[in-house]
C-alpha cells in the first residue's frame, strides 16, 4: 500500500503520475479525476482503489498496463 502522497503527482486535482512501485494503489483524497498517469508503463498492479469523490477517468488512464482489480467509487460519473 502506499506509504507517502510523494508517489503521486497530482495537478489540479487531476492525478496525474504514480512513481511509486508499490502493487496496491491507493488514490488520495482531495483527487477529482484520473488522467493518464498510469499510460505506457507496462506495469503490474494487484489493485488500485479510487476513493469517493473521483468523478472521471480520462481516456488512456490505464493503457499499457495490468491490473487484476479497480475499486470505483459511487460518485464516478465518467470513464
Amino acid at each position: 500500500m502506499n506509504k507517502s502522497d510523494k508517489s503521486f503527482v497530482i495537478r489540479e486535482g487531476v492525478l496525474e503520475m504514480y512513481k511509486g512501485n508499490d502493487d496496491e494503489i491507493i488514490v488520495p483524497n482531495g483527487v477529482n479525476a484520473i488522467g493518464s498517469f498510469l499510460m505506457g508503463y507496462g506495469a503490474w498492479f494487484k489493485k488500485v482503489i479510487i476513493p469517493k469523490g473521483v468523478k472521471e477517468i480520462k481516456d488512456n488512464a490505464f493503457n499499457g498496463i495490468n491490473v487484476e482489480e479497480v475499486v470505483l467509487p459511487s460518485s464516478l460519473k465518467r470513464i
